[in-house]
């Protein structure tokens, strides 16, 4: 297993949003209405989000490799 860390660019925002909008889905499910959770559009928005949003956070990326 390879774990790399470093700060994120934007080659990461569609697996960024992905996280977003899976995370809200399974924390908000029941709390939220579904129509925002699985809104069609959610996961472009999240993309949008973090497309126009300037990082200093740090991306994780682990590589699971078979043997």
């Amino acid at each position: 297993m390879t774990i790399v860390v470093r700060s994120p660019a934007i080659e990461d925002v569609k697996a960024m949003a992905k996280v977003h909008v899976e995370s809200w889905q399974e924390t908000y499910q029941g709390t939220m209405p579904d129509e925002i959770l699985y809104a069609p559009d959610f996961l472009q928005r999240r993309e949008q989000l973090w497309n126009g949003t300037p990082c200093s956070l740090t991306a994780i990326r682990i590589n699971s490799e078979s043997q």
